[in-house]
């Protein structure tokens, strides 16, 4: 599973002009900064795009692609067409781009980074979400390992457990509960550990980091009703239940 060591996906209201970009920048200074390669490729194509009420100019993405600050990443097709799916059973009340920034945000186990403080908040009148965890930390490359350390294990353990009850049809916020406290420990450590850094590093630039389970089971069910997938292919489908947000 390709997973990056640093850096986040950008949402589309860090891509609206260079004084986000920098911003974003500012966070992940000398890693990379990635978005959904058919969002690029859509905007190649009309050159100027527009989600949310936010515009995006193909100028300005272009530039940077070409300086190597962003890196338009390939979406597995298994994730653009879940994303999809999940489009069609929220009646298009969800953005497509919104679906492919998180999913990959998800496939490289990378924080999503948005300035858009009501983003997942929307997404949730379509799509249940919960919060497992959340705190604020300074950017500096040691809190942020935490982070994703902790992130990474959070998404493996919910894997095994969305995997298991997928078929049993159990309560998403009983299984989220059920990971909450089966991680209990390693989250009390994982804080504990980001708070001393904290403490011997002096970085005024923070990010709030939300760990949040979103019910994506509907749109994911048939692969295992069908079994089209292997099922270890399909707990990498399950890990993705879980996101990582970075909020400024």
């Amino acid at each position: 599973m390709p997973i990056q060591d640093y850096g986040a996906v950008c949402d589309i209201s860090v891509l609206t002009d260079q004084s986000s970009l920098k911003k974003a920048q500012g966070f992940f200074k000398n890693s990379g900064l990635y978005i959904p390669n058919p969002t690029y490729s859509w905007l190649s194509r009309s050159k100027l795009i527009e989600v949310r009420h936010q515009t995006v100019k193909y100028s300005l993405i272009k530039q940077l692609v070409e300086e190597r600050i962003i890196y338009p990443t390939h979406l597995p097709e298994l994730y653009d067409e879940i994303s999809r799916q999940i489009m069609f059973n929220t009646d298009n009340n969800v953005a497509l781009t919104d679906l492919r920034g998180l999913l990959l945000s998800a496939h490289l186990q990378l924080p999503i980074l948005s300035f858009d403080s009501n983003l997942l908040e929307r997404i949730s009148k379509e799509i249940g979400i919960l919060t497992i965890q959340k705190f604020e930390t300074a950017t500096n490359w040691l809190t942020v390992r935490n982070v994703l350390e902790l992130y990474r294990e959070l998404s493996y353990t919910s894997g095994k457990y969305f995997l298991k009850e997928l078929e049993n049809g159990k309560d998403f916020s009983k299984i989220i509960e059920k990971i909450a406290q089966t991680e209990r420990e390693n989250i009390k450590k994982i804080k504990n550990s980001i708070r001393e850094i904290n403490q011997e590093h002096d970085n005024s630039k923070t990010l709030q980091f939300h760990y949040l389970a979103w019910d994506i089971t509907p749109s994911i069910i048939e692969y295992h009703e069908e079994s089209i997938l292997l099922p270890e292919v399909l707990q990498r489908v399950c890990e993705r239940c879980i996101i990582l947000r970075g909020l400024r």
